[in-house]
Formats: structure tokens, sequence, C-alpha cells
């Protein structure tokens, strides 16, 4: 999977977080997008299994697109809660370095860090 798959994966979790159903044009709403970039997305993620969609329609994920939307997702979230909390970066920073950290950080780095978390906070 690459990068610019991967957010949009995560943007349409997100969203179905906030609403019924999910529309190309939220998506390029939330990720500031063209709406011409979401829709060679939406063929992409489509052609590799990820989601169905109708043409100007609902997008609905997958099993595998929500696996691994919902993985990316909560890496995320939880990479924006350590900067934030622990580091003390700043929220807007926070969010946008997490985004880069989410598709780069390997599993045992993200188990490390998760475990770091929890002693850090039950220490306080």
């Amino acid at each position: 999977m690459y990068e610019s798959g991967e957010d949009y994966l995560e943007a349409i979790v997100a969203l179905e977080l906030e609403m019924e159903s999910v529309r190309p044009v939220d998506v390029a709403n939330f990720l500031k997008v063209s709406k011409p970039s979401v829709s060679r997305a939406m063929k992409m993620l489509e052609e590799h299994g990820y989601i169905t969609h109708i043409p100007y329609g609902i997008i609905c994920l997958t099993d595998k697109g929500r696996e691994t939307g919902t993985e990316i997702y909560s890496r995320h979230t939880f990479l924006t809660k350590f900067l934030i909390e622990i580091i003390k970066v700043d929220s807007d920073i926070a969010q946008k370095e997490a985004c880069r950290m989410e598709h780069v950080l390997s599993e045992q780095t993200m188990k490390k860090l998760k475990t770091f978390y929890i002693s850090y906070k039950e220490s306080r």
C-alpha cells in the first residue's frame, strides 16, 4: 500500500466516525484535495480491494480496507497523543508529524512507544 492510499483509507475511517455515509466530496474536503484526486485514489483503492464505490455515491470499506484503515487511524491517533502528552509538541505540529510517522514506524517501534507511554502515564 502506498502512503497516499493509506491517508485516504484513514480519512474514510475518520469520517465514518462522524457521519453515517462517506462520499468522495467528504474525503476531498477532509483531506483538502481536489475531487479528481479523490476519484483517482478511489479507483486505485477499489482495484486493490480496499473499497467498493459507486461513482459520485457512497464509499464502503471492504473488510481488508476497514482493517488497514483502522490500523492507520489508530497509529495516527496514538502518535498524536504521544507527541502532545509526552513530548509536549504543539497540537498542529503533532497532527502533521504523526501523519508522516504513521507510515514509516515499524511495528516493533510502535509497540515500544506504547509500552513507554503506558509506563510514563502510570508513573505520574
